[in-house]
């Protein structure tokens, strides 16, 4: 080796103090910081929109209240045939069949509105938060008594606290309801609802 081939050796310069290629010089400029920056800001947005509509309650309708009070109806008749046979009262009993009664033609009724009307069909929809724990609880305390001796007892209870709330929807669907039909069958299956949770609510097992 000479000694000019010596000295473009000596002053090549050493791998680290290269330039930057390939991914290295993309990930390291400030086109790369300025990508990241809008795809952070673009994920925010997204998540930011989610959560809004997630929170946002939804409008209450006419249609939206009758499917309620119908769903309601369906899961409450199922409790009252599965225990209103096991409960020791007569009274009760016969309360229980009011009530499946009155929830029957409740049912009937809004599932005919909701269909003529509306064009939807119940069965479509799942219960709101709310309603499911609701009845969720109900079914549970239901259950629990059964097990422990205490049917009666529970039974009067829950039907007159599931009642409440029925009243509740019904009341609401009235004062929004533009149609006389369904404000005649809410009105009426409001007042026998009212008279049975007065029954439910006075069951005393002495009865």
């Amino acid at each position: 080796m000479n000694d000019l081939d010596y000295l473009n050796q000596i002053s090549s310069p050493l791998p680290s103090d290269l330039p930057p290629t390939g991914i290295k010089s993309l990930t390291s400029g400030p086109l790369f910081k300025i990508l990241i920056g809008i795809l952070a800001f673009v994920i925010i947005s997204v998540i930011g929109v989610i959560l809004i509509t997630a929170l946002t309650p939804k409008e209450v309708t006419i249609e939206s209240e009758l499917t309620r009070i119908n769903l309601r109806s369906t899961y409450l008749l199922d409790y009252i045939s599965t225990y209103s046979p096991r409960v020791k009262s007569s009274n009760l009993r016969a309360a229980g069949s009011t009530l499946s009664t009155a929830l029957t033609q409740l049912e009937t009724n809004t599932s005919k509105t909701l269909s003529e009307i509306y064009g939807l069909s119940p069965t479509e929809n799942d219960l709101s938060p709310e309603d499911s724990k609701l009845l969720e609880d109900t079914s549970l305390a239901l259950e629990h008594a059964r097990l422990n001796g205490l049917l009666d007892r529970y039974f009067a209870s829950e039907m007159a606290y599931q009642i409440s709330h029925l009243l509740i929807l019904e009341d609401a669907t009235i004062s929004r309801s533009p149609d006389p039909e369904v404000t005649e069958y809410l009105e009426s299956s409001r007042a026998t609802l009212t008279q049975l949770e007065e029954t439910f609510s006075s069951f005393s097992e002495s009865d």
